[in-house]
């Protein structure tokens, strides 16, 4: 598929996946893999949602 000694670029790789991920459907229902940094964006979403709500709670208490 690639020259040897090449490596794919990103948008291929990405591809491969994708075309992967169609055609061998998982058993459990997989709306969409979430990427790593989506996956740490929301936790740190999740933690400074949580760390302002326990300021306000400290602060009004």
């Amino acid at each position: 598929m690639y020259p040897r000694g090449a490596r794919p670029n990103r948008w291929q790789s990405l591809h491969m996946v994708c075309k992967y991920r169609d055609h061998h459907k998982p058993v459990y229902p997989l709306r969409r893999l979430a990427t790593a940094t989506e996956r740490g964006h929301r936790a740190k979403m999740r933690f400074t949602k949580s760390f302002w709500d326990c300021l306000e709670t400290v602060a009004t208490s």
